[in-house]
């Protein structure tokens, strides 16, 4: 599970490094959709 996480966490760390405008903004309400899944649920 450590190791999944971590993983997604790099790629993360690496499309917001590379992310641009638009990108970021999109990456940023994909997140919060995410969290407000994840307590709802």
């Amino acid at each position: 599970m450590m190791e999944f996480d971590h993983r997604i966490d790099t790629e993360e760390v690496a499309r917001i490094k590379g992310a641009i405008g638009s990108d970021i903004l999109s990456s940023a309400l994909d997140h919060a959709a995410t969290e407000t899944i994840t307590k709802d649920g």
